[in-house]
């Protein structure tokens, strides 16, 4: 048969010269497998997983590649080949091992390019996948500044930890570092110590507290270790600087206070009668310093057992003659009353009375209160009843006291030109709506009452005394500005009332600004 083939195939040639001859393509061809990688859940820091792709040349050529890792993850790793090992011969194989060793919680992806020196397909991409399982450790806040703290005064901030991760987080142990003394304590509350246990999502808190005990600048460092594989010791920091004041800034205007409706509460019992001459006999002085200020006023006497006006009247701008209307009405008023002086509970039922409050009291005027005593109120309530009760009458800041009683704390001794010794005592309860209500308590043991008018004048019109919102301020710190001049004479730091006072010739005058700073102990 293959005989008579050829034979039959020179036939259809004819005479030729020419030789068939059969030519085969000689090229390299490249195939990956697989060209997905998947690695699973691996955990984090303790497990390292390995796939392999293989690189195989189907051709009949030799075939040069180039595995590598261009795009992705670091958390994938190829090995570095030798030259000799990327020419694969015909029907040869290089299998590509990667290694995939996630450090945290979280999902990775990546590629490898392979180049080869196939015409047909010279890139060939692997794509590979694979998810870290692990606990993380969150920490909310890692970094705080307490700034400046008073000494004595605490600042704290609380530190929780979350668990953000998909296993379980051990905290193992906590150390904290400190600068010396120690200043910045931990608190863990209802916590145990640790060890402490967080499952996903899970978390847990604690307060680190800074109370300065000293000044100077105070640092700490808390190490929180744990089995993060990303973050075995997570360190956090605190800093402070202690310091010994608070400083404050008060700011008043000076304003006079023209339109006011004063009552005199005059202690009517036997012991009164050597003050109230003292008082009759200077009411001049008084009024002549007090009308100076040419103020809208009413004026009114009430005694300490007695809620209605002296007199059965009031004094004002149209009387004809203020300073004799007003000694002649103290002059009536007589010793005669009772021993038990309630002073402050017949204000307050001076002021209920429809006869004051319908016809003496305005609703825009300031009330002045000022008592006159040589002895303790005896009402049935505390001061503290009153001052409720008088701001429902009048809103508090248009109320302001005064009293001329027994020198505080323990009260005084009087003695005058013409008369035997007396004992003042203390004028408690009086002395405490004075100083709540921004007055002045003077002395009635003094000898020259006169003076004592004409400061009691001047600081119904305008403000003498400047009574600080802190209290215990460290008097060596305090300095006192007058429209912005600092002024360092002509002033007293008053512990009584915890506040400046000016003398009566140095009183800043309506208009100006009067700025005082002081400093604090403590928190201030």
């Amino acid at each position: 048969m293959r005989l008579l083939f050829v034979f039959l195939f020179s036939i259809l040639l004819g005479c030729s010269d020419n030789t068939l001859v059969k030519v085969i393509d000689s090229k390299p061809e490249i195939m990956v497998h697989p060209t997905e990688l998947f690695f699973g859940h691996v955990r984090s820091g303790y497990e390292t997983e390995q796939e392999n792709f293989s690189i195989i040349n189907v051709g009949n050529a030799p075939l040069h590649v180039d595995p590598s890792l261009i795009d992705g993850s670091t958390r994938f790793d190829i090995p570095e080949f030798q030259t000799d090992e990327l020419v694969l011969q015909p029907g040869e194989i290089l299998d590509v091992p990667v290694d995939y060793a996630p450090i945290t919680y979280e999902h990775n992806g990546a590629v490898v390019r392979v180049l080869s020196t196939d015409e047909e397909e010279p890139e060939i991409i692997v794509i590979m996948e694979g998810y870290g399982d692990a606990p993380v450790i969150d920490i909310d806040p890692e970094i705080v500044d307490y700034g400046n703290i008073s000494i004595g005064c605490d600042n704290e901030y609380r530190v929780t930890i979350t668990n953000t991760g998909n296993l379980g987080l051990e905290i193992t142990d906590v150390v904290q570092m400190t600068t010396l003394p120690n200043d910045i304590l931990m608190e863990y509350g209802s916590l145990p110590d640790p060890p402490w246990s967080l499952l996903p999502t899970e978390q847990l808190d604690f307060l680190i507290k800074y109370i300065p005990l000293d000044i100077g600048e105070d640092e700490s460092e808390v190490s929180i270790q744990s089995n993060d594989p990303k973050r075995p010791e997570a360190i956090i920091t605190q800093v402070g600087k202690g310091d010994i004041e608070h400083w404050i800034v008060e700011e008043w205007l000076q304003e006079e206070t023209l339109k006011m409706d004063i009552i005199w509460v005059i202690d009517n019992s036997g012991s009164m009668g050597v003050f109230q001459s003292s008082l009759s006999s200077n009411m001049t002085n008084f009024m002549n310093q007090f009308l100076t200020h040419m103020p809208d006023f009413r004026m009114g006497f009430i005694t300490t057992d007695r809620s209605y006006f002296q007199g059965a009247t009031y004094i004002d701008n149209n009387s004809q003659n203020p300073a004799s209307e007003a000694a002649s009405i103290i002059n009536s008023i007589g010793v005669n009353g009772s021993s038990m002086e309630k002073g402050l509970a017949t204000s307050l039922d001076a002021l209920l009375s429809h006869d004051i409050s319908t016809n003496f009291l305005r609703s825009d005027a300031m009330l002045v209160l000022i008592y006159v005593s040589d002895e303790a109120d005896h009402s049935p309530f505390d001061y503290q009843f009153y001052i409720n009760n008088f701001n429902t009458i009048k809103q508090e800041e248009l109320i302001s006291a005064y009293a001329v009683v027994g020198d505080y704390p323990s009260g005084c001794t009087y003695q005058g030109p013409n008369s035997w010794p007396r004992v003042a005592d203390f004028g408690a309860g009086y002395y405490e709506l004075a100083m709540h209500y921004g007055g002045e308590a003077y002395s009635i043991c003094a000898i020259d009452w006169g003076q004592q008018m004409n400061a009691l004048a001047n600081q119904l019109t305008t403000m003498q005394f400047f009574q600080f919102a802190k209290p215990d301020p460290i008097e060596s710190t305090i300095e006192v500005y007058i429209n912005g001049q600092q002024v360092t004479e002509g002033w007293t730091y008053e512990s009584s009332f915890n506040g400046v006072a000016f003398n009566d010739d140095t009183i800043p005058i309506s208009g100006q600004t009067i700025r005082i700073e002081y400093a604090t102990y403590g928190c201030g």
